[in-house]
């Protein structure tokens, strides 16, 4: 009704139009839970459309004054319900899970990706059996260094050390120059009393990095055990 009104309009028009048209060709590959923010831009945009179109009604008080209530509670409701959707993390993680092991049959790289994002969520609230079994899922499709090297961690983490040493070996063999990857199978196999395989990792590790201080005291360690060992034999020998 107003010139100033048409001027505001027809700028805010303009900045929600891209985003408007872009919409039909967005797909958000991981569903809301997680790419949510594929439109945030376009509800922002709406937004401020709407809340001029808002402003401008509620102008003439004497009709539409209570509106504003309407109004009020129309916006709060869905923020409040978002809110408590997004902050539930046991529904949240399951409606992940079921996301991706649900029909339909999710392209492998999606399942990669989601598996993955299980993954993360689950390892920082130190849920590492269920860590571990999403980081193994994702190694399925995507079984790239980084996700190899904390499916290891999570298996630790869980006390699979026999897993870990699997992931760690699968993950040595994408990049042998992973020194963390060197590192951490002679970790687990130490912990596997896996000795010979412990001392070839560290031995590798300290080869690749002279100054790494873990390798050598894994090393010191081994050396200490093999001590002990030949000791022990040599005493059951003179019985």
């Amino acid at each position: 009704r107003r010139k100033a009104g048409g001027r505001e309009a027809l700028v805010l028009a303009t900045l929600a139009l891209p985003f408007v048209l872009v919409m039909a060709f967005i797909h958000p590959a991981q569903g809301l839970f997680r790419d949510w923010d594929d439109f945030a831009a376009t509800g922002v945009a709406l937004s401020l459309v709407a809340a001029w179109l808002v402003g401008e009604t509620l102008r003439d008080t004497r009709r539409f004054a209570w509106l504003a209530v309407a109004v009020t509670i129309g916006v709060a409701v869905p923020a409040i319900q978002w809110l408590a959707v997004h902050t539930d993390t046991v529904r949240g993680l399951a409606r992940v899970r079921a996301f991706v092991t649900g029909p339909p049959v999710r392209p492998p790289a999606q399942r990669g990706t989601t598996w993955d994002y299980l993954g993360i969520r689950s390892y920082r609230l130190e849920r590492f059996p269920e860590a571990q079994e999403a980081f193994a899922r994702a190694a399925e499709t995507s079984p790239s260094p980084r996700i190899l090297h904390e499916w290891a961690l999570a298996s630790a983490m869980a006390g699979d050390d026999a897993t870990a040493r699997l992931a760690y070996l699968r993950l040595l063999e994408k990049d042998p120059a992973n020194n963390l990857g060197w590192l951490g199978l002679a970790t687990a196999s130490m912990r596997l009393r896996d000795v010979p395989e412990a001392k070839r990792a560290a031995t590798e590790l300290a080869r690749r990095d002279p100054g790494n201080a873990d390798s050598r005291e894994i090393l010191d360690e081994i050396a200490r055990y093999e001590a002990f060992q030949a000791d022990s034999a040599g005493r059951a020998r003179s019985r």
